[in-house]
């Protein structure tokens, strides 16, 4: 008899497993139907959830991409005991997100970072008030000191003495993808208009002077 229980239990050792992520993800309410998780290899928009999987709308898991796939993967809930989760909540109207853009090799570093720091300035003007009210509310609530809303931009350099550009902005969730290509895209043609030595474009140099 307990040959067979214990064969029993590991037959089962799975779905037990599942079952207790399911309980402990209904009892801490750790996510819900539309926020956006990742759990192990997985990213992807919370579509279903039974005791046993969470139903996921694919997302591209690059990093910094947030792109669907087109595909829907089930993840089982017993990953929730045994992997780190990270939720971005769907009722959390602004996120921190951070990129990174490599400096040319001919290109002063501290020079494009202040390019970059003044087109991320402009691209975000519209949301860091809206955004700061939206933080405090959530540090009101849970004591939890929160990012500065206002962007900011850092050199850095990798392992092999190349020059890196990383810029942190506060935007909204579902506008991160577009605003980062917005960003990346205004920088490169700057980047290509210097390269043909003509001057620097009149939105950009407003930019620079606000």
């Amino acid at each position: 008899l307990i040959a067979i229980a214990a064969a029993i239990v590991l037959a089962t050792k799975e779905v037990i497993m599942s079952i207790l992520g399911g309980v402990l993800r209904t009892t801490t309410q750790r996510y819900k139907v539309g926020d956006r998780i990742e759990i192990k290899d997985f990213k992807g928009d919370v579509v279903d959830i039974t005791w046993l999987s969470t139903m996921l709308m694919e997302l591209n898991p690059t990093p910094g991409v947030h792109m669907y796939t087109g595909k829907v993967i089930f993840v089982p809930n017993s990953l929730i005991l045994t992997e780190t989760l990270r939720v971005h909540h769907s009722t959390s109207s602004y996120t921190v997100h951070t990129f990174s853009i490599p400096v040319q090799a001919k290109k002063n570093a501290a020079h494009e970072q202040r390019k970059l720091q003044a087109i991320c300035m402009h691209f975000c003007a519209p949301y860091p008030a809206d955004a700061e009210k939206h933080y405090q509310n959530i540090q009101d609530h849970t004591a939890i000191d929160m990012p500065s809303t206002v962007p900011k931009t850092l050199i850095h350099s990798d392992s092999k003495g190349a020059w890196w550009l990383s810029s942190r902005i506060v935007a909204p969730l579902k506008m991160l993808q577009s605003m980062e290509q917005e960003i990346i895209s205004t920088f490169l043609q700057n980047e290509q208009m210097e390269e043909n030595e003509q001057n620097v474009p009149p939105a950009l140099d407003s930019i620079e002077e606000s």
